[in-house]
């Protein structure tokens, strides 16, 4: 549950009249203030976010509850409001992203890598390509150079630690109840 995903349905909305379009804008406003709340409190100590749980509460039930005059707007602030607890899991767990957009870039980026090439010439060559493209991505997202690491583990320096070593520094697991 994203909340970037969730505003597209809001800009899919294609009010004719003038005062569905100011209640339409209007309400983007509120829902982009809302979300800058959100990543604010992402930011405050524990024992502020604890002070602000309640306050952040009441105003996603403020904002998601509200009727404007247009019926589509209305319609799709029922469906986020029903969508409450999963975007407010931010207020329990605050290390968790608002949204998924870095899950969905890495995916992108194999998408436009087999549009471009059309695709491989066997199951060995697609494996070859992913795992390549896996290192590429992690190695990026660590802030390694890609082309030093492969040039290190294709050379047989072993210069520098392994991926699954830096992965493990770098992120802390986390374990959330279901």
């Amino acid at each position: 549950f994203c909340w970037l995903h969730d505003e597209r349905h809001y800009s899919l909305l294609s009010p004719k009249l003038n005062f569905h379009l100011r209640a339409t804008e209007e309400f983007l406003d509120q829902y982009w203030a809302f979300y800058r709340q959100l990543l604010d409190f992402k930011e405050l100590l524990p024992a502020r976010q604890e002070e602000k749980k309640a306050l952040l509460s009441g105003q996603f039930d403020q904002i998601f509850t509200q009727k404007t005059s247009y019926d589509n707007l209305n319609q799709q602030i029922q469906k986020t409001y029903a969508k409450k607890e999963q975007l407010l899991l931010v207020l329990k767990y605050p290390f968790l992203p608002l949204h998924n957009n870095a899950a969905e870039l890495a995916v992108r980026q194999k998408v436009r890598k087999r549009d471009i090439s059309l695709h491989t010439m066997s199951v060995k060559g697609t494996k070859t390509q992913d795992a390549f493209m896996t290192v590429v991505q992690t190695a990026i997202k660590l802030g390694v150079s890609a082309f030093d690491y492969i040039a290190d583990r294709v050379s047989r320096r072993f210069n520098m630690d392994p991926l699954a070593e830096l992965v493990a520094k770098a992120y802390k697991p986390v374990t959330l109840p279901l």
